[in-house]
């Protein structure tokens, strides 16, 4: 029989007399379980894929949640899981940023949108940062805040250039 369970893996350990503990769920402790990791645990006779991990999760967890399966990264929001490869994803990410900054490189050469230029210049320097790395999910999760911060920065220049 197959079941999936929450989970808060922790360690500790008493040295010196003071308690030392680690949990491996960030952020998660019996007053926020939402955080907790899961755990599959698959029947002798049970066949494992992607789309059944999203069923199986998709039970519990709450949205928006990514989970690996392989080499598939799954996504599920608002009801919809997405399934990429994951290395798929961080490349498609990458495209997704670049082509915003330069956008924005374009939009930053004006005179009196320099200001914004060194902001749009340390987005950047931490995309190049990563993109010399081997995307990890932590990684991937780096790269959904820089679009952000790109996004951000497109709207704080279009609502000047609306206002001025």
């Amino acid at each position: 029989m197959s079941d999936i369970w929450m989970f808060c893996h922790a360690r500790y350990a008493y040295t010196g007399g003071n308690f030392a503990g680690a949990t491996s769920s960030v952020l998660g402790g019996y007053s926020s379980p939402r955080n907790f990791g899961y755990i599959y645990f698959k029947g002798a006779n049970d066949t494992i894929s992607p789309e059944k991990v999203s069923v199986l999760l998709s039970r519990s967890a709450e949205e928006p949640w990514c989970a690996m399966a392989g080499d598939t990264l799954i996504m599920r929001d608002k009801g919809k899981s997405i399934f990429t490869e994951f290395d798929q994803a961080g490349e498609n990410e990458f495209v997704k940023i670049e082509k915003l900054s330069a956008e924005l490189a374009r939009v930053c050469g004006e005179s009196a949108l320099k200001k914004y230029r060194e902001e749009l210049d340390a987005i950047n320097r931490e995309c190049h940062v990563l993109k010399k790395e081997k995307i990890t999910l932590s990684g991937l999760r780096n790269l959904y805040v820089l679009k952000e911060r790109c996004r951000a920065l497109k709207w704080k220049i279009a609502l000047e250039e609306s206002l001025n």
